[in-house]
């Protein structure tokens, strides 16, 4: 069961970076990650679960686009998400944070 292997990886870990890709597959059904983004989320959501998850603000800019170009009620639905959903922090991003993201990606081949 892939949710196994999730649960597998995570190990004891206690914070989690999803990326855009996660946050837009537990809000897409028909998106194949759907299953484990909402798996993750949902262990998030849940104040038992130690693991707490982030993301960043160019993470929260590519899920707002479609809602803003939809209308009212979809970006309401998605800024309450983004800014109410428990357990799950927007993380402030500057030079000095996006240097050593850039280099664990460019050394770790992500």
């Amino acid at each position: 069961m892939p949710t196994t292997k999730l649960d597998t990886a995570l190990g004891t870990s206690q914070r989690t970076l999803l990326d855009s890709s996660t946050l837009i597959a537990y809000h897409q059904p028909a998106e194949r990650a759907h299953m484990l983004a909402r798996h993750l989320l949902d262990r998030i959501s849940r104040n038992a679960d130690p693991l707490v998850g982030f993301y960043s603000m160019t993470s929260a800019a590519e899920l707002l686009v479609r809602p803003i170009r939809t209308g009212t009620a979809e970006l309401s639905f998605m800024h309450d998400f983004l800014t109410r959903f428990p357990n799950l922090h927007g993380l402030v991003m500057d030079v000095h944070v996006a240097q050593p993201a850039a280099t664990l990606r460019a050394t770790a081949s992500i």
